[in-house]
């Protein structure tokens, strides 16, 4: 069974759970109802995975509920292509997680798995697959913008810009998922939007000597799972 063929019988088991119809559907996924008959029916290929992220945050499933197909990867950082189709199987650092609050270790012994997701959403948000990780979020220094459990598409080919979500690593606080700013000495200000949590500094001296490491951008957020 491929990958959107999965979707679509979970969808479908899902709406039969659920006594949902398809306008319903629609509805909250911002489609036409034509689209989702259409995709359950098999007429149309696939789904946009935003689709399906809407479904789950509206009533408040995980989106494993709707794409199960997760597999163990024998490769931690290459994507795998499905031939033929708009699918990449992407590494997902599930167990280990990105820490919102007072980090975590990426060395571990947490099971890699890889996430399906379309080819076209990683282009949309200007990533390339070989390019691209999957990690959960653990915590809520970041929230509102990102929640405990919630997913993030790490580009690891960045660019460093004002203002923007990263994942970083130092040897004290382990890995984090942090906003990052510069202030006027150019030194680096690691940010929570939880606003219970201070902001660290770290001089360019500490940049320079890489006491702290920026591993990849936050591009795109997925409902939790």
């Amino acid at each position: 069974m491929s990958i959107n063929d999965n979707i679509a019988q979970n969808l479908n088991n899902f709406m039969k759970e659920k006594n949902i119809s398809a306008n319903t559907i629609a509805k909250v996924g911002c489609v036409t109802p034509s689209t989702i008959t259409r995709f359950l029916s098999r007429e149309i290929k696939s789904l946009n995975i935003e689709t399906i992220q809407k479904i789950a945050a509206y009533y408040n499933e995980p989106m494993g509920k709707f794409i199960q197909e997760l597999k163990k990867s024998q490769n931690t950082g290459s994507a795998e292509i499905i031939t033929g189709s708009d699918i990449a199987y992407i590494s997902f650092y599930r167990d280990i997680g990105v820490s919102a609050g007072h980090g975590l270790d990426w060395d571990s012994d947490g099971q890699i798995l890889s996430f399906p997701i379309p080819v076209s959403f990683l282009h949309s948000k200007g990533i390339a697959p070989e390019n691209a990780l999957i990690v959960k979020v653990n915590g809520d220094s970041m929230s509102p913008t990102l929640n405990d459990n919630d997913l993030v598409v790490i580009d690891k080919n960045f660019s460093l810009s004002l203002n923007g979500i990263y994942v970083i690593k130092d040897n004290i606080n382990g890995l984090r998922v942090k906003r990052l700013d510069k202030d006027k000495d150019g030194n680096l200000k690691v940010i929570s939007d939880n606003k219970n949590y201070e902001t660290q500094i770290y001089s360019v001296a500490e940049m320079q000597d890489n006491t702290i490491t920026i591993l990849g951008k936050v591009t795109a957020k997925i409902a939790g799972v």
